[in-house]
């Protein structure tokens, strides 16, 4: 908190860029951490739901898998927020550092797809279990 606000504020360093590539290394940290925490409890939930046959393990998995995805594409919203903060604040000159491009199918894509299978997994597990 500034203790005195009728004085005006210094400008950040950089015009904030060093605090912007400090934000978008966090999230990209907590989206790849939530990932993999959520795909290992995926992965433990399959096998207790085959081991106990208990449908309700079903209906958790796939609230995991809706739960798993709501977040990454809340991370991947702030992580194209910081980006556009950060190209609004660089140099035109230095506006292809943004332009890395991977060949093959992006990882958003995969991802989804992993959350759509992982879904109609679970559902397809619940409605194999409730009949038995």
């Amino acid at each position: 908190m500034n203790p005195n606000p009728e004085r005006e504020r210094e400008r950040l360093e950089s015009e904030g860029l060093p605090l912007l590539a400090g934000f978008i290394m966090h999230q990209d940290t907590i989206t790849w951490t939530a990932l993999s925490v959520f795909l290992a409890a995926e992965v433990l939930l399959i096998g207790f739901s085959y081991q106990f046959r208990v449908p309700f393990l079903a209906i958790i998995g796939f609230l995991m898998t809706v739960v798993s995805f709501l977040i990454l594409a809340r991370s991947d919203a702030y992580l194209n927020k910081y980006y556009d903060l950060a190209k609004a604040r660089v140099h035109r000159d230095d506006l292809p550092i943004f332009d890395v491009n991977v060949s093959g199918i992006p990882t958003v894509y995969l991802l989804v797809a992993l959350h759509t299978v992982l879904g109609i997994f679970w559902i397809g597990l619940y409605a194999y279990l409730s009949q038995g």
